[in-house]
């Protein structure tokens, strides 16, 4: 591969000509100051054929655990599902009547009202009821997903299955 000349060239060229003359202009080469050493001793390669560590891994006494109950299943062997919705139900119920009871208090209010009754009655329907019970399914739903993956962690962990 041959060097391919830049615009930039004639500027290194330049440089590099500039300090040979400065150098050659000296009468004598720059003396550099001699170097002495303070240690005593010059650095050595040396073995570690007599180390000692401060405490060696064969004096360790660890004790040789094992499981005497048998296999750790975790919770109802694993069905974090199960979990999660027996943790989601009750609050879905609860949600689901409360929003049926609303609803059929704004049919005894606005039934029968003809147009703007029933246009009053989807605003309040869509903006009051219907988003109150949004905001509580989520909600439930949030914190059973939440204390279902807690758990799950946790049972991990007593695993020792932490997963990254």
């Amino acid at each position: 591969m041959a060097y391919t000349p830049t615009p930039f060239d004639k500027y290194t060229t330049f440089g590099l000509d500039e300090a040979k003359k400065l150098f050659n202009q000296m009468s004598a080469p720059p003396q550099y100051p001699n170097y002495v050493s303070s240690a005593q001793q010059a650095p050595t390669q040396m073995g570690y054929y007599d180390y000692t560590p401060s405490q060696a891994m064969q004096m360790v006494a660890a004790p040789n655990y094992s499981a005497s109950g048998g296999a750790y299943q975790g919770l109802m062997g694993g069905d974090y599902n199960r979990l999660e919705q027996a943790l989601a139900q009750p609050g879905q119920l609860a949600a689901t009547q409360a929003y049926d009871t609303g609803l059929r208090q704004l049919q005894e209010q606005f039934g029968g009202r003809g147009l703007y009754g029933s246009t009053m009655m989807g605003t309040q329907m869509n903006e009051g009821l219907m988003r109150e019970y949004m905001n509580a399914l989520s909600s439930n739903a949030f914190n059973a997903a939440a204390k279902r993956y807690s758990m799950e962690q946790s049972e991990l962990a007593n695993l020792n299955i932490i997963p990254d």
